[in-house]
């Protein structure tokens, strides 16, 4: 497969987000990590990319499986890699600031629900009123096996994605991307072991008592056989920049440069970027952009840090509309006599939609709720002093 579809539809997304950032604004960068905050975006672009190609097989062979393409293969595993470093990166230099100030671990818990549930519960909606239409809303199954199952998907997939009233593979109604939250989920339990690890002041004894049990339940339960290695990739990024051991040079062209022969061996080198070699590339890219690079300038981008805020609704709610667009709009019978510039004609012509509806979702439903924190925060802690 050409490369060529997934040009274009970056540079439809740039241009998009280009566009909409001069009337939306992009996030302020004091204080923020800029660059994280660009890349994040097209991370979530390249998951996008990833499932319209795994889509373009699927209506042919009926198969959910990663595409006979290298490129398009890597391209969804790379971003998965690169979103567990930013957050083992981002969290754990507030385990290591936690060395000199108490971290607050009641508003760190409170503030990962708040940021994470309620668009997750919106896509669940979604998702369980999709499977009522295509069952017609009649029981396929026990209503007790359905609500078992209702209950494991609202687990953050904890206990799996299962197929919901006798529904074939109803994970792909949303790409199968809640996989990754489960591993999320691990790490953030893992913080307080890891705030003691580091000597981080004062860890209360419930919260290291709740993270050993946390952490050996989602072990037992998670997939944990690969991806880990990402977490400490991001870890290893927070140690270097935390205490100032990166040389400057990697904010510079040089540090671009790096950065880009390392991404592009991960690429090529390896069947899949969860491969050991594949993850120290991707590490060693990260630890630059990370220290401050902004990989060319691209990540320091207005409209890179623009489509960096709703990376999270673009992640949790592309596959819907893929499945949506392919199952309900077009039809998947005819989708599947598509030709290969046809079906990537498709996906340029959907992207827009994608952006804009993840756009208004994280305006009306992830910012209200981050927004409320602070707030629900401070109730809690006068709830629980008084």
């Amino acid at each position: 497969m050409s490369i060529w579809p997934a040009i274009v539809a970056f540079a439809i997304i740039i241009g998009l987000c280009w566009i909409l950032e001069k009337f939306l604004k992009a996030p302020p960068t004091t204080g923020r990590y800029a660059s994280l905050d660009g890349l994040r975006g097209y991370l979530a672009c390249g998951v996008v990319i990833h499932h319209a190609a795994v889509w373009y097989f699927f209506l042919r062979n009926g198969k959910w499986e990663a595409p006979p393409s290298r490129f398009y293969t890597n391209i969804g595993q790379v971003s998965v890699d690169f979103f567990f470093m930013i957050t083992a990166f981002l969290f754990m230099l507030k385990i290591l600031r936690g060395r000199s100030e108490p971290v607050k671990w009641p508003e760190l818990y409170l503030s990962r629900v708040l940021r994470l549930a309620p668009l997750y519960f919106f896509s669940m909606l979604l998702l369980f009123l999709t499977v009522g239409i295509l069952t017609g809303f009649h029981l396929h199954e026990s209503a007790g096996l359905l609500a078992r199952n209702v209950v494991r998907w609202c687990s953050f997939s904890i206990y799996g994605e299962p197929d919901l009233n006798a529904l074939p593979m109803t994970k792909i109604i949303n790409a199968g991307v809640a996989w990754t939250l489960p591993l999320e989920w691990m790490f953030y339990g893992a913080l307080p072991l890891l705030a003691v690890l580091v000597g981080s002041r004062a860890v209360p004894k419930s919260f290291l008592i709740g993270s050993l049990l946390v952490v050996g339940w989602m072990l037992h339960l998670a997939r944990t056989d690969l991806h880990l290695a990402a977490f400490g990739g991001g870890i290893l990024a927070a140690l270097l920049v935390h205490f100032e051991l990166t040389p400057r040079w990697l904010r510079g062209i040089s540090g671009s440069i790096v950065a880009a022969a390392a991404l592009a061996l991960a690429f090529v080198w390896g069947e899949n970027a969860f491969q050991e070699r594949a993850v120290a590339l991707l590490t060693i890219a990260f630890v630059i952009i990370a220290s401050g690079n902004t990989f060319f300038g691209v990540l320091a981008w207005p409209c890179s840090r623009f489509l960096g805020e709703f990376t999270y609704s673009i992640y949790l709610l592309h596959g819907l509309i893929l499945f949506w667009l392919f199952h309900c709009v077009i039809g998947s019978q005819r989708a599947a006599e598509f030709s290969m510039p046809t079906h990537w004609l498709v996906i340029w012509l959907t992207i827009p939609v994608i952006l804009l509806v993840s756009c208004l979702t994280f305006h009306w439903i992830e910012k209200p709720a981050m927004e409320r924190s602070a707030a629900v925060g401070s109730w809690l802690r006068k709830k629980f002093t008084n």
